[in-house]
């Protein structure tokens, strides 16, 4: 691993790759990340619900309500304590205990739930992401919230030279009215103004409970979009950003009901400011475009951005052609229907081609959580999504395909970045829980990615990616910004090779934080380099407008990089 600084001073080396073995491994009991989701819904109907003869919680009589007591799960992956290992944060149910798992750097993890003040959380948390919220550097875990549970925002900070969690919620969002937005399904931070903080946007699907969309507050808001005031507080702009405005339009579907699953920030069009794509249930997935002004405009192409149930989201190069690409995880014939997942690969100018058929990736039963990561390190990312979604009338015993219970996880591996082979068993990935949530990470620093899945009244699961050494040519960036964005959240980062010998290709990735269903990965990008031999350029466009470059970086290495704040330096030369 190699830091360096503003004024370029080396202060740690590289560390060598493990060798290992060619498939996933279950790790979850050896690394000692044992958890289990339990919850005090039980399973019926839905029909039954929805004609009021079945009540298993008081008051809960429609599909709605129902349903979303059946999403509330999640992980999110991060480094809380600033040593250089990434942590994880899982939810453990109502009935269950969530749990702060913190990284040894050996393979395995200690349990800090109680140490962190994170023992006495209850309620059905729906969603989870680390990020550093207040900017003073070390990172803060968002918590959503379903039926009613109010969001939590836990500030990090040291109680006895300790990390401990304290809610901050109510003075942080003054004015969110949770009657009014009764699912929460975690947040998706970024910067939408570059004024240096961070802001967010809310997913609230399955709101309201009730049969009718009168769900927003008095002054018209959705409750989606909150700007960050840089002094920890978040204002809400659903209204003045046009967003709320958005589920008023005649042509959204489901009569304007709110069916947003997750945002993700990304810079669609290429102008340097943070666009909006949303995965939303009955066909109302967005692209949103940043103004610049404070206002986003929906540029929704509904003749291509055809989701029929989109839930997880993920966003990158796949095809690697410079532009972000999106995929999103939906129901496959749900019903006998042909629709299931989707794949839109960008143009740079917020326009979007449907590939989803010809690449392959379609039948993904009935998907939640989902990440783009180069499992195999080979330039190309892949796909990766849970599954399944078990009540007593989900099944079609008629239809194979349209059964939902004990599927698998699925795993598309790019086979030249337009086509993609669903490899997850093949390779390792057995799990066949309720998937909810998913995190995708190098949380051994070996060089390769590995998986951690949440799943709902199930075990939790941690898979270790152990890819040849031979395979294993990779560079991973960690940035730190010279602002309140202390993660660079936004940043695009982009890698090629400077040896003759290799390919002319340009690897491009963005620095997120809570682009997943209900779950997060951490903050930082990774590229596979295939049989680069490098050396190679790196550029970094940093959310400030900074342009970093970087030459003559070798592979094989870990970077965390400060942003520059010398004029002479930004160029990568002293």
């Amino acid at each position: 691993m190699i830091r360096i600084a503003a004024q370029g001073v080396l202060l740690l080396l590289a560390l060598p790759a493990q060798v290992v073995a060619q498939v996933f491994t279950d790790v979850t009991a050896s690394a000692g990340v044992t958890s289990v989701h339990q919850s005090s819904q039980t399973v019926v109907d839905i029909a039954d619900a929805e004609d009021n003869t079945i009540r298993p919680i008081t008051g809960m009589h429609n599909t709605a309500q129902l349903m979303s007591s059946w999403l509330a799960a999640g992980v999110a992956a991060g480094d809380y304590d600033g040593d250089g290992w990434p942590d994880m944060f899982v939810i453990g149910g109502d009935t269950g205990e969530n749990k702060l798992f913190r990284n040894l750097g050996n393979g395995g993890f200690e349990d800090k739930t109680v140490a962190a003040g994170l023992n006495n959380l209850t309620g059905k948390i729906a969603g989870a992401v680390f990020a550093d919220v207040d900017g003073d550097h070390d990172l803060d875990l968002y918590l959503g919230g379903a039926l009613g549970q109010q969001p939590r925002l836990m500030i990090q900070q040291q109680v006895g030279g300790e990390a401990h969690f304290s809610d901050h919620f109510a003075s942080a969002f003054a004015g969110y009215q949770v009657d009014r937005a009764p699912n929460n399904w975690g947040a998706n931070f970024g910067d939408i103004d570059n004024d240096g903080c961070l802001d967010v946007f809310l997913p609230h699907s399955m709101t309201p409970l009730g049969p009718t969309p009168a769900w927003k507050t008095a002054a018209g808001s959705t409750q989606h979009l909150w700007r960050g005031d840089c002094a920890g507080g978040f204002q809400d702009v659903s209204v003045s950003s046009g967003v709320a405005a958005i589920f008023d339009e005649d042509s959204f579907p489901n009569d304007g009901r709110d069916q947003t699953f997750a945002g993700v920030f990304a810079d669609v069009n290429e102008d340097g400011r943070s666009d909006l794509l949303i995965t939303g249930d009955v066909g109302s997935s967005l692209v949103l475009i940043n103004q610049g002004d404070g206002a986003f405009v929906d540029v929704t192409n509904r003749g291509v951005i055809d989701d029929r149930n989109a839930m997880g989201s993920a966003v990158g190069d796949l095809n690697l052609d410079g532009h972000l690409d999106w995929f999103s995880s939906n129901i496959s014939n749900l019903g006998g229907s042909p629709f299931g997942n989707r794949l839109y690969y960008g143009d740079g100018q917020a326009g979007f081609t449907n590939v989803s058929e010809s690449a392959g990736i379609v039948q993904g039963l009935w998907g939640w959580g989902a990440c783009l990561l180069d499992v195999n390190l080979d330039r190309y990312p892949d796909i990766f999504h849970v599954n399944g979604f078990y009540f007593g009338n989900n099944s079609n015993p008629a239809i194979a395909s349209g059964r939902f219970d004990g599927n698998p996880a699925v795993l598309f591996v790019s086979d030249d970045g337009n086509s993609f082979t669903e490899m997850a068993q093949a390779w390792g990935i057995d799990d066949s829980g309720e998937g909810r949530g998913v995190a995708c990470f190098d949380y051994d620093r070996d060089g390769d990615l590995d998986i951690a899945i949440a799943n709902y009244k199930g075990d939790f699961k941690l898979y270790r990616n152990d890819l040849p050494e031979a395979q294993q040519r990779y560079l991973a960036i960690e940035l730190t910004g010279d602002d309140l964005n202390t993660e660079a959240i936004g940043a695009v980062v982009m890698v090629q090779s400077e040896n003759p010998v290799d390919s002319d290709q340009v690897l491009m990735q963005q620095i997120k934080a809570g682009s997943h269903f209900v779950s997060a990965s951490p903050a930082d990008v990774h590229f596979g380099l295939g049989d680069w031999q490098g050396p190679l350029t790196v550029s970094i466009h940093w959310p400030s407008g900074v342009v970093q470059m970087l030459n003559a970086v070798a592979v094989n290495q870990r970077l965390l990089l400060d942003e520059p704040t010398d004029r002479i330096l930004r160029n990568g030369f002293e």
